[in-house]
C-alpha cells in the first residue's frame, strides 16, 4: 500500500525537476519582446514626413471650412423669433429693407427707353413663309411644287431630285432643295410633317422588305437633314404611306404601267401647319 509520505516525496521530486522549463519559456518570451522592441524602435524618417504632411493638409482644409462657415453672410429678408408666451409658435420678424435708390433726371432732359442690344427678329406669318418658299423655288417648278392647304402649305419634292431608285440616300441635287427649305423654316414656330410616298412597283431587299420601309426611310432622311440644319426636332413628324396615296394612276385600265405617273407618285411632301 502506497504511503502518503512516499507520494509527497515523488511530487517533490517531480516539482524540483520541471521548474527550469517554465523559467526557460519565460526567458524566451522576454528575449522575443526585447527583439521586437528593438526592431520597431528604428524610425523611418521619409514615412514620418509623409504622414505628418498629409495630416497637416487635412487640418488646413478643415480649418478653411470652419472659417468660411463663420464668415458666410446670413440671408436677408426675415429672421425667426420665439414667442415668449407658452404657445411655442415661431413668428417671422421682418427686417427693414434698404430704401430704393432714386435717380433724378436733370430738367430739360428727355427720358428715353433703354436701347435694345440688337435688332429684334419678327416671326414670319404663314403667308409670308409661303411667299418666301415660292420665290425660292420659282425657277424650278418641275422639281418642286408648292400649294396652300388648310391654313398651311405643302412642298412636294419629286423623288427623282432627292433619291435614286430603291434608295433612301440623299443625292447631290437634293442638297440645294433641302437647304432652301431649312433656311425658310429655321426659327419659325410652325409644325412640320414629312411624308414619304412611293409608286406601286414592289420592292424587296435586305434594307427595305417593302415600300412601307422605303417610304418611311426616305421621309426620315429628309427630316433628319432639316433637323441637322436648324429646324427644331420637337416640331417635326415623319410618316410613310408607301403606294397608298397616289396623285396619279400608276397603271392604265389594261394593267400596263404608266412611267410618268409612277414618277409623280414617287415623292416626299413637307407639310407646314400652324
Amino acid at each position: 500500500m502506497l504511503k502518503l509520505s512516499t507520494l509527497r516525496g515523488r511530487i517533490k521530486e517531480e516539482d524540483e525537476g520541471t521548474w527550469f522549463i517554465s523559467l526557460a519559456d519565460l526567458l524566451t518570451l522576454l528575449l522575443c519582446f526585447f527583439v521586437l522592441m528593438v526592431s520597431v524602435s528604428q524610425l523611418d524618417q521619409e514615412r514620418y514626413k509623409k504622414v505628418a504632411q498629409s495630416m497637416e493638409e487635412a487640418l488646413k482644409v478643415e480649418k478653411a471650412k470652419r472659417e468660411s462657415a463663420q464668415t458666410q453672410p446670413k440671408p436677408l429678408g426675415f429672421s425667426l423669433k420665439q414667442d415668449s408666451a407658452a404657445t411655442g409658435q415661431v413668428y417671422p420678424v421682418l427686417q427693414p429693407a434698404l430704401p430704393p435708390q432714386v435717380y433724378q433726371t436733370p430738367p430739360g432732359t428727355a427720358t428715353q427707353p433703354p436701347a435694345e442690344s440688337g435688332p429684334r427678329q419678327q416671326l414670319k406669318t404663314m403667308d409670308e413663309l409661303g411667299a418666301e418658299l415660292g420665290l425660292r423655288f420659282a425657277q424650278d417648278p418641275s422639281g418642286v411644287q408648292i400649294e396652300k392647304r388648310e391654313g398651311g402649305y405643302a412642298i412636294t419634292l419629286k423623288g427623282a431630285v432627292l433619291f435614286d431608285r430603291a434608295s433612301a440616300d440623299l443625292g447631290s441635287p437634293s442638297i440645294t432643295y433641302l437647304d432652301s427649305i431649312a433656311a425658310s423654316l429655321r426659327g419659325t414656330p410652325y409644325k412640320v410633317i414629312v411624308e414619304g410616298h412611293t409608286d406601286n412597283v414592289p420592292i424587296q431587299s435586305f434594307l427595305y422588305p417593302s415600300n412601307w420601309e422605303l417610304s418611311a426611310a426616305r421621309a426620315s432622311r429628309v427630316a433628319r437633314y432639316l433637323i441637322d440644319h436648324g429646324v427644331a426636332k420637337d416640331r417635326i413628324q415623319v410618316a410613310g404611306f408607301a403606294e397608298t396615296r397616289p396623285v396619279a394612276l400608276n397603271d392604265n385600265p389594261q394593267g400596263q404601267a404608266l412611267p410618268e405617273n409612277q414618277a409623280r407618285n414617287r415623292r416626299v411632301v413637307v407639310l407646314i401647319n400652324p
